[in-house]
């Protein structure tokens, strides 16, 4: 027993770094924080100088080594005492004068405790020349329509190394099924409002473009363009017209400006008409008395 135990003390702790078996964590349930404790005291019980078995470690040694909070180290220990039981020893000694506690380990009952009571097959014990041979066989586990076997194979002086099969799903053990489309939006057929153009007022820098001249001289006009426009935009300007289209407005306002002057010209010929012809004398009538 204390051949594999040697080996499994080999395997645990270290001075400069922290090493944890996955023994000791499967142990203590996934709590690393035990572990690594645990790790820690195998390591140091192979250090000690005394026969008896009893070694020391101070719980400031512990959580300095681990970079633990001594609380840390404290609360663990509590808990592997409850879960370890009579596989660890306890006690408060002097250690260099200074009441310390030391600890000492059971190692039969921490192998069976630790490594023989976690599989149900049998373990093979060291043989006279002290080699070790561990066959762990694991639980079948259904994947789909397959079986698959796991196998842990140990040999030699590493109890701690694992070698694990792969795990090859059968094609027929998942299926594809579609992801459902969303279905297709409706479209909205309501007729889009047309926003209405605003009527606005006449702007300062209104002139006659090229096409509104061609049109203008196309219509025959008598009146100046540019004189009837002036005086078209300030009569818009007084009272504060508003039109959508000013270029329509202002092809209205040419027509009237100009048939209103052709009725002015008609209306003075009349008058004239009305008078008689002066041939330039001014003087009364040759039959007057």
């Amino acid at each position: 027993m204390s051949g594999l135990f040697n080996a499994i003390r080999e395997l645990s702790g270290n001075e400069a770094n922290i090493s944890i078996p996955r023994v000791y964590i499967r142990f203590c349930k996934g709590d690393l924080n035990q572990a690594a404790v645990l790790s820690q005291l195998v390591f140091w019980s192979g250090r000690t100088t005394r026969t008896d078995g009893w070694f020391y470690k101070r719980h400031e040694q512990l959580a300095d080594e681990l970079g633990f909070s001594v609380d840390q180290v404290r609360y663990a220990l509590k808990k592997l005492k409850t879960r370890l039981n009579d596989c660890l020893e306890t006690a408060r000694k002097k250690a260099n004068g200074v009441p310390t506690v030391h600890y000492k380990f059971n190692e039969a009952k921490l192998m069976e405790v630790i490594f023989f009571s976690q599989y149900s097959d049998s373990v093979n014990l060291p043989n006279g020349n002290g080699n070790i041979t561990e066959s762990i066989r694991g639980s079948h586990r259904n994947l789909g329509n397959g079986k698959i076997t796991e196998s842990i194979n140990r040999s030699n002086t590493d109890p701690i190394k694992q070698i694990n099969n792969p795990v090859v799903p059968r094609e027929d053990a998942y299926q594809i099924t579609e992801q459902p489309q969303p279905a297709p939006q409706e479209r909205n057929t309501k007729p889009v409002r047309v926003q209405r153009k605003l009527k606005t007022e006449l702007a300062d820098d209104f002139s006659i473009t090229e096409p509104m001249q061609q049109w203008y001289s196309a219509q025959g006009f008598t009146l100046d363009a540019q004189a009837a426009t002036c005086q078209w935009a300030d009569a818009m300007k007084a009272r504060d017209c508003k039109y959508l289209d000013w270029v329509a407005a202002w092809r209205n306002g040419m027509r009237n400006a100009n048939r209103w002057a052709t009725e002015r010209t008609n209306k003075q010929i009349s008058v004239t008409q009305r008078m008689g012809a002066s041939d330039g004398k001014y003087g009364p009538p040759e039959d007057y008395l």
